[in-house]
Formats: structure tokens, sequence, C-alpha cells
């Protein structure tokens, strides 16, 4: 119980934390995310580290144990794959060339704990691009690049695909209304009209729920006051657990407009905001997966939604791009044991003052006299 109290405060605190860093960051943009995928990522960082870079995890999450954390998203994986409505897998993928640095042990932990699914390619960028693909049924078609430098790869994919408990009818759907953008321009969209028994409020905001046909509710939050301010004083403190929680029953009119977004951020800089540094530098310690000098050069994650009169479709991706740190490099070589051609150059003018040709060096040859 102590655990499962954590880990929705986990949850919760990393939920509003993104979610104002990334309004922060442009306030006339959309944004979308997935916390679910950012915690099974880092899920995977801590069963595949060791010593302070695990603990610097542990710590911005206010997790108790590691073992507390994978277990938490395990469970929580399994109560969403149950829903049939959301689907969540995990993958750690490594160059063909480093599959042998490994380890068996941190593979059949993840396997175990995770669920996830281990691989080797020679081409990881196109392999990673093909099962996030797949795994999002083509919504997120790509999130590294064809050229991209990867040596190994944590994963996280999610998909959900549900219906509205009572699907949109011709007659509720409006055209032609009006949508003020935050940076003052105006859209016209199509509204969705309906009538609704659950109603949110308080001094801030009211809002509503509405569900879908399957184990989740779209929850959505209007603040009272107009403007940037207003929305950030909500991102920086709303707990959408606690706002769903305190729904009242009674029927309220709403209008929601038919929308799609997608959103694309490098988390690593929030991360490091958060206290996880150790694992983006060279003192980084992944000696669980593997024995190479490794680091996270970036985590990266992606979203779409699709909200329309039929239901809600979502996708998200999250990757760690985890790099070799000095990996020894293979200079070129040329080694004189065959006959070679040779100059003296004058450095100044590049001309040569002598030019030679060693075809023979004989064994035991006389060295040159001396005057």
């Amino acid at each position: 119980m102590k655990e499962r109290a954590a880990w929705e405060a986990c949850y919760n605190q990393l939920t509003q934390q993104a979610l104002s860093a990334f309004y922060r960051e442009d306030r006339n943009s959309n944004c979308v995310f997935s916390p679910y995928s950012v915690l099974a990522l880092l899920a995977m960082m801590v069963l595949s580290s060791e010593g302070s870079t695990r603990e610097e995890v542990l710590q911005a999450l206010k997790m108790p144990t590691g073992e507390a954390l994978i277990q938490s998203v395990s469970e929580f994986a399994s109560i969403l794959d149950h829903t049939q409505c959301l689907i969540s897998a995990n993958a750690a993928a490594v160059d063909a060339e480093l599959e042998n640095c490994m380890h068996q042990d941190f593979i059949q932990a993840f396997v175990q704990n995770l669920a996830g699914k281990c691989f080797a390619t020679d081409d990881l960028p196109q392999a990673i691009n093909t099962w996030v693909r797949d795994q999002t049924h083509g919504m997120i078609p790509k999130i590294v690049g064809d050229s991209d430098l990867l040596d190994f790869a944590l994963i996280n994919a999610v998909s959900f695909d549900a219906k509205w408990q009572e699907p949109y009818e011709e007659d509720d759907l409006e055209e032609g209304r009006v949508f003020r953008n935050s940076n003052g321009t105006k859209s016209e969209v199509r509204m969705m009209n309906s009538t609704e028994d659950q109603y949110i409020e308080n001094e801030d905001y009211t809002g509503f729920v509405r569900p879908y046909q399957r184990d989740f509710s779209f929850v959505a939050l209007l603040p009272k006051k107009k403007g940037k301010r207003a929305m950030q004083k909500i991102v920086d403190t709303v707990d959408f657990s606690q706002v769903y929680r305190n729904r009242r029953e009674e029927k309220v009119n709403v209008a929601l407009p038919e929308f799609q977004n997608s959103f694309r951020q490098d988390l690593s800089e929030f991360l490091k905001t958060q206290g996880i540094r150790k694992a983006f530098g060279s003192g980084a310690d992944f000696s669980p997966m593997t024995d190479l000098p490794v680091y996270v050069s970036s985590v990266l994650h992606q979203a779409k939604i699709e909200v329309n009169p039929h239901g809600t479709k979502a996708a998200t991706a999250t990757i760690a791009v985890v790099a070799v740190f000095g990996l020894p490099v293979f200079h070129l070589e040329v080694v004189l044991d065959r006959p070679f051609l040779y100059a003296i150059v004058h450095t100044q003018t590049a001309l040569p003052v002598f030019v030679g040709v060693v075809n023979d060096l004989k064994e035991g040859e006389e060295p040159c006299a001396k005057n």
C-alpha cells in the first residue's frame, strides 16, 4: 500500500512538472505527452544502471527503491494492457557490432521484469523506427534519423484507441465554430456538442468528464480567466488524479472541438532539472547492461493524438539514446614494411630537397661512413 501511494505521487509529480515545463517553453504551441511512457523509460534506465546513476533517478521520482519503481511500472502496464484500449511495449536495442557487449543477465531481467524485447541489428535507426511504427500502428512512423549514430537504445511505445461510450451523432456536430488561439488569431473548427453527467469546478477552472467505452475517460479543464497567466497557474499546480476524484455528478452542456496534435521533445534538459544528471555524463554507470563506458546522449519523446466524433486515437514513443563514451578509435595505419618513396621537404616552400626510394633494406648492411 505504501509503495502504491509512492507510485501515484511519483506519477502525478512527473506529470505536473513535465506539463509545466513544456507549457513554459512555448505558451503558444500545443503539447501532448505520456507520463506513463516517460516513467516506463526511466524504469528501464534504473534496471540498466547502478550507483549514483540509479539513485539520482529514484531520488528525482521520490521512489523508495528501484525494485518498487520497476514493479509499479510493470503492474500498471499489465492493468493498462487488460483494458484492450492501451497497449505498451518495451525494447532494448543494440548495434550488431556490440551485441556481445550487452549482458545476458540484463537481457533476462529486462524480459522478465518489463516484458521487453531485446534485439541487435546492423541498421539500428531503421530497426528502431520500424519497431516504433509497428507498436504505434503507424501513428509515429519515425523517431530517430536514418543517419543518427546509435550504439544502444532503450525504447517504450504506447498505442491508445478508444471509442466514446456515446459517439457523437450527426446532429451533435457543428461546423464553422470559432476557436480563439492563444496568439490572438482565430480558427474555424468543427465542434462536437453533448450533455455530460460529470462536472468539474474549482476557483481556477471548470471542466467535464466524458467516458470512453472501456476503462478510460476524457477530462477537459477550461480556465475561468482568459490569458496565458491563468493557464500557467493551472499547469503549474494541476493534479489530474485529484481533479478526476473531485468530479461531481451534475449535468453539463459541453462543446469539444475535433482536433489532432503532434508533439516532439528532447527530455534531456527537463530530466536534468529534476536531478537526473549522472546518466548523461561520462561518469554514468550502466554496468548491469554493459561493461562499455556508455551514457545517455538524449531522451526523445514523441506523441500524437486525434480526437474525433468516434473516439480518440493516441500514440507515443520515448527513447533513451545510449552512446559509448570513448569507444576506441581505429586510426588509419601506414606500415613501411615494403618498398616506399620518401622526400625531405622544405616546409616554407613545400619543395622537396631530397627525394628517395627504398626498395631494399639488406640485413647487416654497413652503416654510412663517417667523415
